[in-house]
């Protein structure tokens, strides 16, 4: 416990910044976090909209760990589609109204998550450890999904 006098001295400004819940930048504040990365791929819109739909229940760190996943699994290609953000973000996402969604572009979930593990797989040479370590899920969530596949 801290002497009271030395905590009053500390205590000089505080700042109280909003959840990235409660923002209404998150687009600007994902392509800040990108431009700190080396050679990352643009935004698609896409993602720009899921990004600002997604509830965010953490913080900033939250939002770079999704984007450094995302950046992973969209390694040499020039834009982040929906197919690169880690599982788990997907079902996070408020249900977007019927008329919001092109039919012709949806791709069942199933069929995405399978496609990153493939793809995290391919970039860690088959190696499951390290690909559930940049998808952000267990190892026996992949063991899983390949026996189902």
């Amino acid at each position: 416990m801290l002497r009271e006098d030395l905590l009053q001295q500390l205590d000089g400004l505080r700042v109280r910044l909003p959840g990235l819940r409660q923002r209404s930048d998150v687009a600007a504040l994902a392509r800040a976090l990108l431009a700190r990365e080396a050679s990352a791929p643009a935004l698609s819109a896409e993602v720009l909209a899921a990004l600002a739909r997604h509830p965010w229940p953490g913080n900033l760190r939250q939002l770079h760990n999704v984007l450094r996943t995302a950046c992973a699994l969209a390694a040499g290609e020039p834009l982040i589609g929906l197919e690169h953000l880690p599982a788990g973000f997907a079902e996070a996402l408020p249900v977007a109204a019927a008329g919001d969604i092109d039919q012709g572009s949806v791709r069942p979930l199933g069929d995405l998550q399978d496609e990153a593990i493939r793809q995290a797989l391919a970039q860690c040479g088959g190696n499951i450890t390290q690909a559930s370590r940049r998808l952000g899920v267990s190892r026996n969530t992949i063991y899983r999904r390949l026996r189902q596949g």
